[in-house]
């Protein structure tokens, strides 16, 4: 009988530590870096707006999810090919995602749905890339 209480511990254990997430936040400012989009270097300017709690959704583990504001301006020309591009989005990124079932919180990563846009973040809470759609292809500046 103690072994059965001790299996069924460790298993539920195991489950819970799974999930656990650290509660790392995006830390609010403006973020620069460069990346090409069809043979043109562009500048990324990304700045975190704000961030906010979802107050009403959390996890199935009872982590709170993240609303995070966002402004993308991506710009840039080549005058030897001729091209000159200007990209701004207001893109509002969350946490919260569907595995199966269920929905997870993850403390490093961020997507827009809307946007079809993702944003990671590393353990100190800073932009490391985001990755956007433009002309029907997908980019990323890294930060």
């Amino acid at each position: 009988m103690k072994n059965i209480f001790g299996i069924l511990f460790v298993v539920m254990s195991l489950n819970s530590y799974a999930h656990e997430i650290q509660g790392t936040l995006v830390k609010e400012g403006k973020y620069k870096s460069s990346t090409v989009i069809s043979g043109t270097t562009v500048q990324c300017n990304f700045q975190v707006k704000y961030v906010r709690n979802i107050l009403d959704d959390q996890d199935d583990f009872g982590n709170p999810g993240y609303r995070v504001r966002t402004l993308l301006t991506v710009s840039g020309s080549n005058k030897e090919l001729g091209t000159k591009i200007k990209h701004t989005d207001d893109i509002t990124f969350i946490n919260i995602f569907s595995e199966g079932s269920k929905k997870i919180v993850k403390d490093e990563e961020y997507f827009a749905v809307k946007e079809q846009a993702t944003l990671k973040i590393n353990n100190k809470g800073l932009p490391v890339r985001v990755s956007f759609p433009f002309e029907n292809k997908f980019y990323s500046c890294h930060f």
